[in-house]
């Protein structure tokens, strides 16, 4: 005679939770229900109970067992966080969120959201998550997501190539400050440089420029005798204890004009396109400094759609290029030779990474920095001294995951 069983597979249960142990269990003998079997729970502990069935059918005693699991650890909802957003940023209410179940299992995909984010209006909006674990067991989390106004603040050093300098008088109300010489001319920069040793290579401050004039020793240089390549003037024949006054304007910058009261900020590309209008929102702290932006990204210039708007981007990206820049490709080894290079950072964009540190290293002779991270425009410069050797050498400039170099010929010179 044969017992036919339903119901007694292993069942999970959550703690302190109230548990019939023969609701959809039933025994059949010949095809008809067995009523009342004699229950008995044996060695209980803590998370797994076994249970024990006995039926006495015409005297003879069967005997069932089933496992029944109590689940005491609730499923967690991990990066509910609070969050502050502008108006018009994209939010997506499930970015980041993930779930496990008490026993590490994922079920991030049986999470559900209640409520929404509203981003073309300012304000609170409050999200209910809540997740169920295959056992029945359920958790909440709440969130707060605040859409606020698009605030974004103007730096006391210029970004990426645009010399606008900001600050704040003893009212609190921003002005324009005068360029890095004090030049009335908007947008016009004047360089001074002493130059004793030898040199062929001067490095400037900004990219994207116009040479108004070179002056040397007081003598106005014609073009035959130098050249603007990135963002570094390059001598033929080089020059030596001399001064050099270099004149340039800037071909894609700002210019600033602010609203009444200085509630606002018109910034203004000057350009070949006319550019639209842009307003910009600032705030000082409680001392009425300046804070910094995280990045100001000129479209017109790094993204080349010359459509000239100016975009204000928060993201901050990483380097993805890096190159170092020589004007000389041979060096001579018996005279004490040396030269000025420089490395350049740029991210995917093409814009300048600034405040990296860049390791750069040469497998004969010295290298000199000026400064071990890249300045605003995403540059270190520096010297290299060529050794007394004859050879072909290689410079390696690297910053994190990304490299390049660069061989020079160490070679006599016929003296």
């Amino acid at each position: 005679m044969s017992i036919r069983t339903v119901g007694l597979e292993d069942v999970y249960i959550p703690s302190n939770s109230n548990f019939n142990e023969l609701e959809g269990v039933k025994f059949f003998k010949d095809n008809k229900e067995i009523i009342s079997p004699k229950v008995e729970f044996i060695n209980e502990i803590k998370e797994k109970n076994l249970i024990t069935y006995t039926l006495d059918v015409d005297g003879s005693i069967y005997k069932f067992g089933r496992n029944v699991y109590v689940v005491d650890k609730a499923p967690l909802i991990k990066g509910v966080v609070d969050k502050n957003i502008n108006l018009g940023d994209t939010f997506n209410l499930l970015d980041g969120i993930t779930a496990v179940d008490g026993y590490g299992k994922d079920i991030t995909k049986n999470i559900k959201v209640k409520g929404r984010v509203n981003n073309k209006k300012t304000g609170s909006n409050i999200l209910i998550y809540s997740v169920e674990d295959e056992y029945g067991t359920i958790t909440e989390s709440t969130r707060e997501v605040i859409v606020n106004e698009y605030k974004v603040n103007l730096s006391s050093i210029p970004q990426q190539f645009a010399p606008i300098c900001v600050r704040c008088d003893d009212n609190g109300i921003l002005q324009q400050t005068g360029d890095i010489n004090g030049n009335n001319e908007p947008n016009q920069l004047t360089e001074t440089f002493e130059v004793t040793e030898e040199c062929n290579l001067i490095f400037l401050r900004y990219k994207d420029i116009n040479i108004i004039s070179v002056i040397k020793n007081n003598e106005v240089l014609n073009k035959q005798s130098y050249d603007l390549k990135d963002n570094a003037l390059i001598f033929n024949p080089p020059i030596k204890d001399s001064t050099i006054i270099v004149t340039y304007k800037l071909k894609n910058s700002f210019s600033v004009n602010y609203g009444p009261g200085g509630d606002y900020i018109d910034l203004k590309l000057n350009c070949e396109i006319e550019p639209n209008l842009v307003e910009v929102n600032f705030e000082c702290d409680e001392e009425n400094n300046v804070r910094p932006i995280d990045h100001l990204s000129l479209n017109s210039i790094y993204n080349t759609n010359y459509d000239g708007f100016i975009y204000i981007d928060k993201n901050k990206y990483e380097e993805k290029y890096i190159k170092i820049h020589s004007s000389v490709k041979y060096l001579f080894s018996n005279i004490e030779d040396k030269t000025r290079m420089y490395v350049e950072l740029l991210d995917f964009n093409k814009n300048p990474v600034y405040n990296k540190e860049v390791n750069i290293t040469c497998d004969s002779g010295k290298i000199v920095k000026d400064f071990d991270k890249t300045d605003i425009n995403g540059v270190i410069p520096f010297t290299y001294y060529a050794p007394t050797s004859n050879k072909t050498i290689t410079i390696v400039a690297k910053c994190g995951k990304i490299k390049t170099s660069i061989s020079l010929i160490i070679k006599e010179r016929n003296l």
